[in-house]
């Protein structure tokens, strides 16, 4: 079994970071040793090397292995050069021999640019690494979105080519796609890829009422468990549930249409 936790969008140097939160989810990663902690992206607010050395200044503190992917906050005030000098390369590959599992981490943002592509080199890539490494588990995380989410916000929070990455995750039998962005805790499942969205982890840049969180994610071969945690108290719900082939949706984010659905007819029209 691989396990994971899966945090996102802290927005260091906004005044809507908090760092009592980040610090908080760090004791309970180092109390729950997973195999891996992924982030997918937003780590800063501005991009700004001050924010990226104190943020992983604070990050140092997990005592398992880190992996992030750069999200569009990152990436202004020309980020990304100071993302690959605290952290690592745009994108890049993580291997555990021991747990069967590659993680491609992708970069979607450009440079001071909201909207997110990978482009025809990291798909390449994309594909040539998953064909090099024929490991069981295999995840891919980025910050941009392959579906949208509902009632997420009108502004283009999916890849340009998010068809095209679809694609290679059907070809390719991808198990898990980790993503962040906006800030809402969501998945699909889209053929034999299931979509994991994380919520911001640390910071009150929430949507409706949702919550800071983030994801604790259970994956062994096909089967698979992710639970949504509350940053602040650490109640947690499962989010989907795939055992023996079926899965289960536990909270898909439907919170205006349920409002809708149990609003009476003569009140819509």
């Amino acid at each position: 079994m691989v396990e994971i936790i899966h945090i996102s969008d802290f927005h260091y140097g906004s005044n809507e970071f908090k760092k009592e939160l980040l610090l908080e989810v760090i004791d309970y990663i180092n109390k729950v040793k997973p195999d891996l902690v992924v982030c997918t992206g937003d780590l800063t607010h501005k991009g700004k090397v001050e924010q990226f050395q104190q943020v992983a200044e604070i990050l140092r503190a997990i005592q398992v292995p880190f992996f992030a992917v750069p999200g569009n906050h990152d990436a202004r005030n020309n980020g990304l050069m100071f993302f690959e000098k605290y952290f690592q390369r745009l994108h890049s590959k993580l291997i555990l021999q021991e747990k069967n599992l590659i993680l491609l981490g992708m970069r979607s943002a450009k440079d001071d640019i909201s909207e997110g592509e990978l482009g025809d080199e990291q798909l390449e890539w994309m594909i040539h690494t998953l064909q090099k490494y024929p490991l069981q588990n295999r995840i891919i995380a980025l910050h941009h979105h392959l579906v949208a989410v509902p009632y997420s916000g009108r502004q283009r929070n999916t890849l340009i080519d998010a068809g095209e990455v679809l694609e290679i995750n059907r070809l390719m039998k991808v198990d898990l796609v980790l993503m962040g962005h906006k800030h809402v805790p969501h998945v699909w499942r889209v053929g034999h890829s299931v979509l994991v969205y994380c919520g911001t982890t640390c910071s009150t840049k929430l949507r409706a009422d949702e919550k800071p969180c983030f994801n604790h994610i259970k994956l062994d071969n096909s089967d698979l468990e992710v639970y949504v945690v509350n940053s602040d108290n650490f109640e947690k719900y499962l989010l989907i549930s795939r055992k023996k082939g079926k899965t289960d949706y536990i909270k898909p984010r439907t919170g205006r249409l349920e409002h809708i659905l149990r609003a009476p007819i003569e009140d819509i029209y």
